[in-house]
């Protein structure tokens, strides 16, 4: 991932904005602490501007050993579908009203990925990630493997013995997309570009034609998953 695929916010009011924003879409912090190896989930509990605080549930038993003791917090979230990061120095653990409650304090940057409904995402080395397909009038079938995925088209690598059966403007009908990362969609695509991947092989880029509203959904999910996947890597 790029410099150029992420947005960073030091303005303390758009800050204040988007973590507002995710206490009303009901959204969740995910805490990562001791080099990426513990994760916890917690819901957001209450965002007060005024005090600059965030307050989630408190964790229980080691793990809320490690996060107290941590001074460097990677906190991760999806706010209006944008995946959205920042680091904290620590939590602080409050008693209140009976309950343990962790106390974040404002980040003073966040970062997103770009707001573009075509940000493309790679899968990551060893997973699975195919399409298989009929050639146009010769009942052929093909399979390529998944060079690049958006909200909004493909990008396959072929054989270049296949180059054949592509041609920008043709329209493949019937196209079955897998992926280890819980995608498996039937969808219509159109091929939109072609070049040279080395000497075996070609890209094809294609577009998504009238996608259906649970194969968008499931897209929407695999990129976002593997965005996150993203975050995490070294």
């Amino acid at each position: 991932m790029s410099s150029e695929d992420v947005q960073t916010l030091r303005q303390p009011r758009q800050i204040a904005r988007l973590l507002e924003q995710l206490h009303a879409e009901r959204g969740q912090l995910t805490l990562v602490a001791d080099g990426g190896r513990l994760e916890k989930v917690a819901n957001l509990l209450l965002v007060d501007p005024g005090r600059r605080v965030l307050v989630i549930d408190a964790f229980n038993g080691a793990e809320a050993a490690v996060f107290e003791r941590a001074g460097d917090i990677l906190v991760k979230a999806v706010i209006e579908r944008i995946q959205t990061w920042f680091n904290l120095p620590g939590v602080t653990r409050l008693h209140e009203r009976g309950d343990y409650y962790y106390h974040l304090p404002f980040p003073d940057v966040i970062h997103r990925l770009q707001r573009r409904g075509a940000f493309r995402v790679r899968p990551p080395a060893g997973v699975q990630a195919q399409a298989l397909m009929q050639a146009p009038g010769r009942g052929r079938a093909l399979r390529g493997l998944i060079h690049d995925i958006s909200a909004t088209g493909v990008c396959f690598r072929f054989p270049r013995e296949e180059m054949e059966h592509f041609a920008v403007g043709v329209c493949f009908d019937h196209v079955q997309i897998v992926c280890d990362c819980r995608l498996d969609v039937h969808v219509r695509v159109e091929v939109i570009n072609l070049r040279e991947d080395g000497e075996q092989s070609i890209l094809v880029g294609m577009r998504f034609v009238d996608l259906p509203p649970d194969a968008e959904r499931a897209i929407d999910r695999a990129v976002q998953a593997i965005q996150r996947e993203m975050l995490v890597m070294p």
